[in-house]
C-alpha cells in the first residue's frame, strides 16, 4: 500500500447456471472462496518452530491463530546457516530431518507426531507446512512356486494416517484347477490400518480387494477370458531404508474367492450402422471339466516403496 507495487496476483473466475439469483450468487462465492484459499496457501505456507521434543511427539509454535488443523503435515529442517564468502553474506538452507503430522491444535501452539525421520529432531528446528499431502507408491512382487507370480503397483492415499487406502494395478499368472498357468490383469484396492509406527518401522494389517481378469485358450482354440477375485487379509511390515524409500514385507492369507464363467467373443459376420463388426458373447468349450481359478492359502511378497512430498 505504501509503494503501490503489486508483489503477487492471481486470476479468479467462477460461474453457475440454475436456480434463483441468491442461490447462484452463493454457489459462485463458494467457488471463489475455495480458489482464494488454495492460491493464498501456495503463496504463504506456514513456517513454525519446534519448541519441545518428547519421544515421538513434538510441540511447536502456531495453532488456531494461523488456521492450523488436525492432520496437517509439516517437514522438519534444521536452521538456515549464514556464511560469509569473499565479503558476501549468503544463507544456506538447513538439512531436511523428518515429517510430522498435527495431532492437537491449541490457540497459539500445536502438538504433532513424528511420522518419519532420517535425522535427529531437536528444539529450535524449523517446521515448514507441506503444500499437499504426501503419497507413497509401491512396486510389489509376489512369488509362490508353481502357483502364482505377480507384479503389482500401488498408490497409497493418506499413508501417514491411522487408516489409509490404495489404488492398485495387477499383472501376473496363476495356476487353475487343471494345473495350467493362466495370465491375468486387473485393478483393486487395499484398506490399511496402522498397528504401530516408530524406530524406522511401521506395522499394519490390510484387507486386499482385487478385481481380476484371467485369459487362456479353451479346447477349441478360442481365446477366453474370465473374472475372478481372491480377497485377502494381509500383515505388513515396512522398514525404512532411506529418506524416501522403504522395503515392505507382506504375508497374505486368501480368505475367499470368486470365479465367473469363461467366455469369448464370436464374430457374427454382420455390421452395425457405423460399419463395425457385431460380436456376441459365447461360453468357452471344454472337453472335460471347466478349469477354475481358486487361489487359497498363504502367500508372501516383497515391495519397494517410495515416498513423495
Amino acid at each position: 500500500m505504501e509503494t503501490g507495487i503489486s508483489e503477487h496476483s492471481f486470476p479468479l473466475n467462477a460461474s453457475f447456471t440454475g436456480g434463483n439469483r441468491d442461490a447462484s450468487l452463493s454457489r459462485v462465492l463458494n467457488q471463489l472462496s475455495i480458489q482464494i484459499r488454495m492460491k493464498l496457501k501456495d503463496l504463504y505456507m506456514i513456517t513454525s518452530e519446534i519448541i519441545e521434543v518428547d519421544g515421538s511427539y513434538v510441540s511447536m509454535f502456531s495453532g488456531e491463530n494461523l488456521g492450523l488443523k488436525k492432520g496437517a503435515m509439516f517437514e522438519i529442517s534444521s536452521k538456515d546457516k549464514i556464511k560469509t564468502y569473499k565479503g558476501k553474506t549468503v544463507t544456506l538452507p538447513g538439512k531436511s530431518r523428518g515429517l510430522i503430522r498435527i495431532t492437537d491444535v491449541g490457540p497459539d501452539g500445536s502438538r504433532a507426531k513424528v511420522v518419519r525421520k532420517w535425522r535427529k529432531v531437536k528444539p529450535g528446528h524449523k517446521a515448514y507446512e507441506l503444500k499437499g499431502s504426501p503419497t507413497t507408491t509401491d512396486l510389489n512382487f509376489t512369488y509362490s512356486k508353481d502357483r502364482r507370480y505377480e507384479v503389482a503397483g500401488r498408490l497409497w492415499i493418506n499413508p501417514f494416517g491411522e487408516f489409509s487406502g490404495s489404488i492398485n494395478g495387477y499383472l501376473g499368472s496363476v495356476m487353475d484347477s487343471e494345473n495350467n498357468m493362466d495370465g491375468y490383469f486387473g485393478f483393486g484396492t487395499d484398506l490399511d490400518y496402522t498397528l504401530f509406527s516408530g524406530f524406522g518401522a511401521k506395522g499394519s494389517i490390510s484387507l486386499g480387494l482385487p478385481a481380476l481378469f484371467a485369459w487362456t485358450g479353451d479346447d477349441k482354440g478360442h481365446n477366453v477370458i474370465s473374472f475372478f477375485s481372491d480377497p485377502s487379509l494381509d500383515g505388513n511390515l515396512a522398514i525404512q531404508i532411506s529418506q524416501k524409500r522403504d522395503i515392505v514385507l507382506t504375508a497374505s492369507y486368501v480368505i475367499t474367492n470368486v470365479h465367473g464363467p469363461w467366455q469369448w467373443q464370436k464374430d457374427t459376420g454382420e455390421n452395425d450402422e457405423d460399419g463395425n463388426n457385431i460380436t456376441k458373447t459365447e461360453p468357452a468349450v471344454w472337453d472335460g471339466y471347466e478349469p477354475m481359478i481358486k487361489p487359497s492359502g498363504l502367500y508372501f511378497s516383497i515391495a519397494l516403496r517410495k515416498l513423495r512430498f
